[in-house]
C-alpha cells in the first residue's frame, strides 16, 4: 500500500465517530486553525465514503449537520463555502425523496494532494484562531472577513423571502417550507427566489411547489443572477410568441387551401356542356 493510500485509509477510519468526533490534527493544520471547518471536513470525509451514488454525491439537511456537529447553520454554511472555494467540495441541488435537496461531493484526491503539499511546507502555514479577538492583516483573515460579510448579506436577503411567502402564499409556513426556501437561496440566491415567488403570485399560483417548478427551470438553464433570469424569461416569451405566430400562420394556410378547394369544387359542379358556367353570365 502506498503512503497516499495509507493516509486515505487513516483519514476514513478516524472520521465520523458517534458521540465523540475525532478531528485529525492534519485537517486543523491544513485549514490554518479553523476548527469549525476542520470538523465539517471530517464529517464530509466520513459520509463521502458511505455514499452509494456513482457520482459521489450525498445529501444532508442543515438540521442533521447541526445535530451532528453542534455548530449553528451559519457556521456550517460558512465552512462549506470555504471548502467550496478551495475546490475540495462541490454542491448541487438534486432531488431527494421527491424534493430538491442540497447534495455534497468531496474530491478525495485533490484534498489529499492539497493537505500533503501544505503540511510538507511548514513555512507556508499560519495557524490562527478564527474566534480570536486579535486583529490580523493576513490574507486568510481578509478572506474570512469577506466570507462573513457575504454570509450576513445573504441572511439579510433571506429574511425578506420569509415574510413575502407568509403574506402571499396559502397555508402555514412550516419548518419544511423554510428549509426548502433556505436551500434554494443557497443554491441560487435570495433575490432569485424572491423573484420566483413574485412570478408565482402573478401567474395565479399559491404554493411552494409552483415556485419550485420555476426555480428548477431557471437552475436547469444556468440562471445565476437576476439579469440571467430576466434574459431567460424574455427569450422564453419570444419563443412562445414565435410558436403562437407559427400556429396562426399554419391555420391561415390551411384555411386558404380549404377555400381554394371549395372554390374549385363549386366550379366543377357548375360546368355546363363543353363550357364553364360563370355566375352572372
Amino acid at each position: 500500500m502506498s503512503k497516499h493510500q495509507e493516509l486515505r485509509a487513516i483519514m476514513k477510519k478516524m472520521s465520523g465517530q458517534d458521540s465523540i468526533i475525532t478531528v485529525p490534527r492534519i485537517f486543523i493544520e491544513y485549514l490554518e486553525g479553523d476548527l469549525n471547518t476542520a470538523l465539517v471536513l471530517n464529517q464530509l470525509v466520513f459520509y463521502a465514503d458511505k455514499t452509494k451514488r456513482t457520482d459521489g454525491f450525498f445529501y444532508k439537511s442543515y438540521g442533521e449537520w447541526e445535530e451532528e456537529t453542534g455548530l449553528t447553520r451559519r457556521k456550517i454554511k460558512g465552512s462549506i463555502d470555504k471548502l467550496v472555494n478551495k475546490e475540495l467540495v462541490t454542491t448541487k441541488l438534486k432531488k431527494a425523496n421527491g424534493a430538491p435537496t442540497l447534495h455534497y461531493a468531496l474530491d478525495y484526491d485533490k484534498m489529499l494532494a492539497s493537505i500533503t503539499a501544505k503540511c510538507a511546507n511548514p513555512s507556508e502555514q499560519s495557524v490562527t484562531n478564527p474566534d480570536s479577538d486579535k486583529v490580523s492583516d493576513s490574507i486568510t483573515d481578509d478572506l474570512q472577513l469577506n466570507s462573513t460579510n457575504e454570509l450576513n448579506s445573504s441572511r439579510q436577503a433571506f429574511v425578506s423571502v420569509v415574510p413575502f411567502y407568509e403574506e402571499n402564499f396559502s397555508g402555514i409556513m412550516t419548518a419544511y417550507h423554510r428549509e426548502r426556501l433556505d436551500d434554494w437561496c443557497e443554491a441560487l440566491s435570495p433575490e432569485i427566489v424572491l423573484r420566483a415567488l413574485e412570478i408565482t403570485i402573478l401567474q395565479g399560483g399559491r404554493s411552494l411547489k409552483y415556485a419550485e417548478q420555476i426555480l428548477n427551470d431557471w437552475q436547469r438553464f444556468g440562471c445565476r443572477t437576476l439579469d440571467d433570469v430576466e434574459n431567460y424569461e424574455k427569450t422564453k416569451k419570444q419563443q412562445k410568441e414565435a410558436r403562437r405566430h407559427g400556429r396562426s400562420s399554419q391555420r391561415h394556410a390551411r384555411g386558404t387551401r380549404q377555400s381554394r378547394k371549395e372554390i374549385s369544387g363549386n366550379e366543377k359542379q357548375s360546368t355546363l356542356g363543353n363550357g364553364w358556367y360563370r355566375p352572372g353570365s
